[in-house]
């Protein structure tokens, strides 16, 4: 009776350099598409755990399958637990079975995923002080790096103005 998972996709033309690019190349790109972009999978917080996330993947693998690849720019699922290390040292981690630490880059592994590299700038938020005060709830008094609950990296403020630039780690999946 209700919607409890989403899941995005645009075809594009060429590797897409961060998670934003696939929008204007999906529209404005030169060449017809070679691969189908991922842009998001969203599954309410009830429903998690249950396996949606990999029927979600399977089906954009599926609607891959004319491109011959489905390339996605993953946001870690516990990089936030560990903004101080550099997103190329983290993809790096490797529980004892050899399978990625992180939950989310290892379902994408798991469903046929390879880790293609990392984007350090896959978004980016830029505001006032007091903009961010409103979107954290907290005050940050001096310029410098700010860790905020939930962000990836920290966020970076000079002259009053704060910088955030996530990264994202980008997979591919090559389908037929």
């Amino acid at each position: 009776e209700r919607v409890v998972a989403e899941g995005n996709t645009v075809p594009v033309h060429g590797q897409p350099a961060t998670w934003r690019d696939a929008f204007p190349n999906a529209w404005e790109g030169d060449g017809p598409a070679d691969r189908l972009c991922a842009l998001a999978i969203v599954v309410v917080p009830d429903r998690r755990h249950g396996g949606l996330s990999a029927h979600l993947i399977e089906h954009m693998r599926e609607l891959a399958a004319p491109f011959g690849s489905l390339v996605a720019p993953v946001r870690p699922t516990l990089k936030e637990r560990y903004p101080l290390i550099p997103i190329g040292d983290y993809v790096g981690w490797r529980g004892p079975d050899g399978a990625a630490l992180d939950p989310w880059i290892r379902r994408h592994e798991r469903s046929g995923g390879r880790i293609l590299g990392t984007a350090e700038e896959a978004m980016l938020v830029e505001g006032s002080r007091e903009e961010w005060r409103a979107w954290t709830g907290r005050d940050v008094p001096a310029d410098g790096e700010a860790i905020v609950p939930g962000a990836l990296v920290p966020v970076r403020f000079e002259n009053g103005y704060g910088t955030y630039r996530e990264p994202c780690v980008w997979l591919e999946h090559r389908v037929e």
